[in-house]
């Protein structure tokens, strides 16, 4: 039975599967779905405590410099040169007039 198993290479057919970008948007409705309905189900102070220590956690791990320099390079009406993305935004001064 595993040789068989084996033949049927499951994860490739699912790898391949998923590539297709309708087939990876059914999977992740369905899994954000279910992980509406699980939330749900958990009293409001756990939840709420959940998605602190998540986004707390995300928020941590994002670098947010280079987003906010490009961010404000549009905003500005000038293009950036990368530079500022290329440092972490550290140094990111708009373009003199």
């Amino acid at each position: 039975m595993a040789a068989n198993l084996r033949a049927v290479r499951p994860a490739e057919r699912a790898a391949r599967w998923l590539s297709d970008p309708d087939n990876a948007r059914r999977i992740a409705q369905q899994v954000a779905g279910g992980l509406a309905k699980a939330l749900e189900a958990l009293p409001d102070d756990e939840v709420q405590a959940l998605v602190q220590r998540v986004v707390s956690a995300r928020l941590r791990a994002t670098r947010v410099a280079p987003a906010l320099g490009k961010t404000l390079a549009l905003v500005l009406g000038r293009q950036s040169t990368g530079r500022a993305a290329q440092r972490d935004g550290a140094a990111w001064r708009p373009k003199p007039s």
